[in-house]
């Protein structure tokens, strides 16, 4: 973790980000001693919020995003950001997008910890689908499972399933859809 306050640029309230750009802390969060800026996009959106004395809730209204895509930020289900939601909420934490997108993970560097096979990937999520309101345990450790199951339509107004799961204790994460 980089304590901002180690690239202090001279000027009040200007701090470097860990790619050595300035940033500028206005209105409220000036008054923070120290903020920082974590290595990981959970932990740095949460750093900037509590700088910004919001909750997640406000923090959601504000950048007009839903409570859950914030939630699942914060807890690293959702290591990646689109470029909309990236400038929705660089908007609302006053940063510029990069300071968020440095510590993005893209979704194909990182390697599953727990692979599972194609059928019983689709065994899995169907039974998910099928099942969205029972409990659910994890396949590798059996803790209880994260479960969000959701119903879409194309554009032939066809229903479509999307299915994101992770576990409470472990590393297993799958995402369908």
């Amino acid at each position: 973790m980089m304590q901002v306050s180690e690239y202090f640029t001279g000027q009040p309230n200007m701090f470097y980000s860990s790619q050595f750009r300035p940033i500028q802390l206005t209105g409220p969060e000036a008054r923070k001693p120290d903020p920082i800026l974590p290595d990981t996009l959970a932990l740095r959106v949460q750093a900037l919020r509590d700088a910004l004395d919001l909750t997640q809730r406000q923090l959601a209204q504000r950048a007009i995003l839903d409570l859950e895509l914030i939630q699942d930020i914060e807890s690293g289900i959702e290591p990646f950001l689109a470029p909309a939601v990236r400038g929705k909420l660089a908007r609302v934490l006053r940063v510029k997008p990069y300071i968020l997108e440095e510590v993005e993970k893209r979704p194909h560097s990182r390697p599953d910890p727990y692979p599972i096979g194609p059928d019983s990937r689709l065994k899995l999520v169907q039974h998910w689908i099928d099942h969205p309101t029972d409990s659910h345990t994890c396949p590798h450790c059996s803790a209880p499972l994260v479960l969000q199951v959701f119903e879409r339509r194309d554009l032939h107004n066809q229903l479509l399933h999307a299915v994101k799961a992770h576990c409470s204790v472990c590393l297993f994460r799958l995402s369908q859809g």
